[in-house]
């Protein structure tokens, strides 16, 4: 029989699996790297609660857990750049329907553009637009103030359309 804690932190993983594989994957671009990433954060999480510590709000802290994995993921190896792997012809958007060729088209121009921005802005930017958070969830992920998260998106579009404007020309 499941305990209380166990049922919780299913429900919180069937949630949020798939919004955390999707910031995973705006960072890593490999989907299998991906996946694994995400499930270790996870476990990880799991660990940490099972080993009887507090967890006040369990979404920040698998963001946070995540978040670290993919500085560790970089720090360990080298990957290829959003870039590079726009280029190949089997390089797949995050998607989980069917999408048109022009809907792939353009979700592979806007991660491109994302790719070119500071992480600061990314961060909130994928958070805000694709998993469309608040300021202030950003703000526990982020352990910055909703404020700070607030300019930091705004900030983060106009350098997008800045950008944008740049690769139209």
């Amino acid at each position: 029989m499941e305990t209380n804690i166990e049922q919780n932190f299913i429900t919180v993983y069937e949630e949020n699996v798939q919004p955390l594989f999707r910031y995973c994957l705006a960072h890593i671009s490999d989907r299998e790297i991906a996946k694994d990433v995400v499930q270790d954060s996870f476990t990880k999480t799991w660990d940490y609660i099972a080993k009887g510590s507090e967890v006040k709000n369990l979404k920040a802290f698998l963001y946070k857990t995540l978040k670290n994995l993919i500085i560790d993921h970089y720090r360990s190896k080298k990957s290829s750049s959003l870039d590079a792997l726009s280029e190949e012809e089997n390089f797949d958007p995050p998607a989980y329907e069917e999408v048109s060729a022009e809907e792939r088209l353009d979700a592979k121009g806007a991660f491109k553009l994302l790719e070119k921005l500071p992480p600061e802005y990314k961060d909130v930017i994928i958070l805000r637009c694709v998993e469309d958070m608040s300021f202030k969830e950003i703000g526990q992920i982020t352990g910055e103030t909703e404020n700070t998260v607030a300019v930091r998106y705004h900030r983060g579009l106009k350098k997008v359309k800045k950008l944008f404007n740049n690769d139209e020309q």
